[in-house]
């Protein structure tokens, strides 16, 4: 199980993951929001909520450390892979994304949805990544 106890979201991991699939290769969300630049947007509606954080990092600083993985870069599918706003990144805001396994993850970055590695992705600096936790993201 992925979500800490007495936390959970309207959509499972799986569910989650089949929706955030469903846009690759989208450059609008489905509730009109450009998806560059948009990563949180992004995972916040793929787990089937409406709204949450302001900024990916966040996500991150907001979770309770127990359930953080900090630098794991084999995050289960489903977890949310975080990356932080150091140097600026996404205008400060962070990235975050959706692992699907395999060290893959679904992601808003460059000019549509698409699937890409989550070390080395050439998007977002390996040396800013945080880690992965599960996807609380709301709070």
């Amino acid at each position: 199980r992925l979500m800490p106890d007495g936390r959970s979201n309207p959509r499972s991991a799986t569910e989650a993951i089949t929706w955030a699939r469903a846009l690759i290769g989208a450059t609008v969300l489905p509730d009109g929001t450009p998806q560059s630049g948009h990563c949180l947007r992004y995972v916040t509606l793929a787990y089937g909520h409406t709204s949450g954080y302001l900024y990916a990092h966040m996500v991150w600083d907001a979770a309770p450390a127990g359930i953080r993985h900090p630098g794991d870069w084999n995050p289960p599918p489903g977890a949310v892979v975080v990356w932080s706003n150091a140097g600026g990144l996404g205008g400060g805001a962070g990235h975050i994304a959706i692992s699907i396994g395999g060290g893959e993850m679904l992601t808003t970055s460059g000019t549509t949805v698409q699937i890409m590695p989550i070390r080395n992705n050439g998007y977002v600096p390996d040396s800013n990544y945080y880690g992965w936790m599960p996807p609380l993201v709301t709070a």
